[in-house]
């Protein structure tokens, strides 16, 4: 969604709050949520972050190319 030039992009982490960034691009949201999941500390529970990392990180996203099918294809 475009709200007024900014980019929303939400991450669900196991367990924890929503991570919301916001930035004037789509790949600069993209870089800043990528960073706070790769800074979030987790201990003693398994959570998502991995994959997250994985699809946010894939050009699929990244290019807005995505599909229902895109998690299965990119977390084998």
């Amino acid at each position: 969604r475009n709200d007024g030039g900014l980019q929303n992009l939400i991450g669900r982490l196991t367990g924890q709050p929503w991570v919301i960034v916001h930035a004037a691009t789509r790949p600069l949201a993209i870089e800043r949520l990528l960073e706070a999941i790769r800074n979030f500390e987790v201990a003693g529970v398994e959570t998502n972050i991995a994959a997250l990392d994985t699809i946010l990180s894939s050009e699929m996203f990244r290019s807005g190319n995505v599909h229902t099918g895109m998690v299965s294809e990119l977390i084998r």
